[in-house]
């Protein structure tokens, strides 16, 4: 190998004097048309083995051997220009000493342009011959695998590399040319490709020069624009691509493996985010992270982010076992240097949940666990609760109890103005962080963001699984809007936003434009190559029980407040008395046990006036809900003599007693006694204070509240 590296750089440097003695004499020859006197016919023999010398070794120094004639380079050509003129400054300086005259300037200028021709010519010739040879060898496999017809979209400087980058690999690509709205770059060649016309002109460029291949390379292009490029492509075969982030791109060099299949999160019309990891990091390196719901889109990539912030430990709790060791085994190949503790455990069990606070002691809680599938809980509210009430609950508490620093509840902007259970439950986990706030020094803090894309049971993921299958794609309503965000993008802000929250604090983030799912149904079936409603039909099947058409990040009674941050707000939440946080609790404490939905519904209803589902919610009376409380307590001969049941175990509780007061033991009103006989607040429900019902059931109410004492758990 070393001895095949001699005889080419012999070969090389033959080549070059060859071309240098030419160049010498061609420059006599063109200096005095020919006719070159006889003095300095003499001059030219005796100076020719010093200009040899002088710049065999100039380009000998300067390493010019050492490249690659076949990959010469805009450098390269650069570095023979300047060997060039040092060679001949070299060379004019001695003349003198050597021979006592000089030679004419014209000589002197004469072969150095020379000079520089014939050496760029010889390196430029084995880069073409190479080329050439490579295009011929492949020809036979080309018949075989034609060469994809590239247009490229954007005529300035980003598409100026990706021309480059596809040249490099002319092989199997073939650019026929470029699009650009903007005037000055028509009709105007790049690479000798020629800018064939406006973004407007794709179907017909498409149709008459069999282009195979779009990428879009344009920098700033509006997501709008991006879009319909889109539209103009949909009934082409050519396949559409993008070299994602560009912009940044710009100082390196673009390659075709760069290139990707646009997706939807390019359409999504929201500003690039920007985070102060620094922040973040301060707040995360060295922390014991406790993240439940590991397992999950969210839950998961909280635990990828929070890795390269150099945690002490990193808890990842979820129920499902083949999700968390999916999980944990991605977390482990990313990042080798940090060593995740899988918890397999339910929110739900308050005794598990207090071992694992027990043994790893975090200090930051992720709360991500939550039932958020909204027809499923529509269906199942006692679970809803459970979970996403209870579970949180239970978090929450041995948080205060083994002094974690910083609590960051998950929400969703379903909680504004709920039309759903799940929506109606994440808003009653809010207040219960809302409530734990002032009870202790533990920091809880909620974030509020839309949907996300790509997480599981996803509109998107279904829709995809939809169009692969060639199954029609279903759209509840044509009107209904959804906020999206990529998952990065999502946990990135969530970390932001608990590095610098203050306790009590409800976070909204700046989820961009909402988006028609109609138009993101039409948008994922072009991208699969496929035409709406042609090849695959969109049926609008209307809404699902508890989905809103246009989902909100606030209230209109909220307002909302800036932070250090331009994409995280802070919402102005009211939050409830003490006395109304502990009445709603004990209520859906006994609704759950005996998994009454009417009464689960009645109780979100009375604790949230905004909850409004679709389909109304019954109004009970006050004899139905002294019935449902009778079930909750238990049997008559449980009730002591004043009307109490006593020690009643319900679900989760951190009370002791739970009872029904009044004089012939049964009454609208409840509360629940802590270990110390102290009366909790309790929310009744009087005979002319319940309802007045209208149409639907969800009537104007009245409550009658007493505030006393309350547990100092719950």
């Amino acid at each position: 190998m070393y001895r095949k590296s001699i005889i080419r750089n012999l070969c090389k440097a033959v080549i070059d004097i060859l071309l240098i003695l030419f160049s010498f004499k061609l420059a006599f020859d063109i200096r005095f048309d020919g006719e070159v006197p006889i003095s300095y016919r003499l001059l030219f023999r005796q100076a020719l083995p010093l200009a040899l010398l002088i710049h065999f070794t100039v380009l000998f120094l300067i390493n010019r051997y050492q490249m690659r004639w076949r990959y010469i380079s805009l450098y390269d050509a650069a570095a023979i220009g300047a060997s060039t003129l040092i060679s001949i400054g070299i060379f004019a300086s001695l003349m003198p000493i050597f021979f006592d005259t000089k030679l004419p300037k014209g000589v002197l200028i004469i072969n150095a342009l020379l000079n520089l021709l014939f050496l760029l010519s010889g390196r430029l010739s084995v880069r073409v011959f190479h080329r050439r040879y490579r295009l011929w060898k492949m020809k036979d496999q080309e018949k075989l695998d034609p060469r994809r017809r590239v247009l490229i979209v954007g005529a300035d400087h980003a598409g100026e590399q990706v021309a480059r980058a596809v040249h490099q690999q002319s092989h199997q690509w073939e650019l026929v040319g470029f699009v650009d709205d903007r005037t000055e770059r028509q009709k105007s060649c790049i690479h000798g490709s020629p800018v064939l016309g406006r973004i407007e002109d794709l179907p017909r460029l498409l149709a008459t020069l069999d282009i195979r291949e779009v990428l879009v390379a344009q920098r700033a292009l509006p997501k709008k624009r991006l879009s319909e490029i889109i539209q103009l492509c949909e009934n082409s075969p050519a396949r559409l691509s993008i070299i994602p982030g560009i912009d940044q791109l710009m100082n390196q060099p673009v390659s075709l493996n760069h290139v990707r299949e646009i997706r939807v999160e390019d359409l999504l019309e929201r500003d690039p985010i920007s985070l102060d990891s620094e922040q973040v990091r301060s707040f995360l390196s060295g922390e014991r992270v406790l993240v439940t719901g590991a397992g999950g889109s969210i839950g998961s990539e909280i635990c990828r982010q929070v890795a390269q912030m150099n945690p002490e430990s990193l808890i990842m709790l979820g129920r499902g076992e083949n999700s968390i060791f999916e999980a944990y085994n991605d977390l482990k190949t990313q990042y080798p240097n940090i060593r995740p503790i899988p918890v397999i455990a339910s929110i739900q069990d308050e005794e598990r949940m207090r071992a694992v606070f027990e043994k790893h002691r975090p200090t930051v809680v992720f709360h991500a666990a939550a039932h958020k599938h909204v027809p499923l809980m529509e269906a199942h509210p006692t679970e809803a609760i459970l979970n996403n009430v209870f579970g949180t609950k239970n978090i929450a508490n041995l948080s205060m109890r083994y002094s974690v620093k910083k609590f960051v509840q998950i929400s969703t902007d379903k909680v504004v103005n709920p039309t759903s259970i799940m929506g109606a439950s994440k808003r009653i986990a809010e207040m219960v962080i809302q409530a734990k706030a002032f009870m202790s020094r533990t920091e809880f803090v909620a974030v509020r963001f839309g949907n996300v894309l790509g997480s599981r049971g996803s509109v998107v993921p279904t829709m995809k699984r939809l169009i692969e299958q060639g199954m029609p794609v279903q759209v509840t309503d044509p009107e209904m809007t959804r906020y999206f965000m990529t998952i990065p993008e999502a946990v990135g802000l969530v970390l932001q936003a608990g590095s610098m929250g203050k306790s009590g604090e409800v976070f909204v983030l700046d989820m961009g434009s909402p988006v028609k799912i109609l138009d993101l149904a039409k948008n994922l079936i072009r991208l699969s190559g496929k035409v709406p409603d042609r090849d695959i039909p969109i049926e609008i099947v209307g809404r699902r029980p508890g989905e809103k058409l246009h989902e909100e990040l606030m209230t209109a009674e909220e307002g909302i407040g800036a932070t250090r941050h331009e994409r995280i707000f802070v919402s102005q939440v009211d939050r409830m008395t003490p006395a109304e946080y502990h009445a709603t609790i004990n209520d859906l404490r006994m609704a759950v046990k005996i998994s009454n939905d009417d009464w689960i519904r009645w109780i979100l209803k009375c604790a949230i006036p905004t909850y409004q589902p679709l389909e109304g919610v019954p109004v009970p009376t006050d004899e139905e809900i002294q019935l449902w409380r009778k079930s909750a307590i238990g049997s008559p001969d449980e009730v002591n003599a004043n009307g109490t049941a006593s020690n009643v175990r319900v679900v989760n509780s951190d009370l002791s007693n739970t009872g029904v007061t009044s004089g012939n033991g049964v009454s609208a009103n409840h509360g629940e006694e802590s270990g110390n006989g102290a009366k909790a607040s309790h929310l009744a429900l009087s005979g002319n204070g319940a309802t007045e019902g209208n149409g639907n059931g969800a009537g104007k109410m009245a409550s009658k509240r007493v505030e006393e004492s309350a547990s100092p758990h719950d």
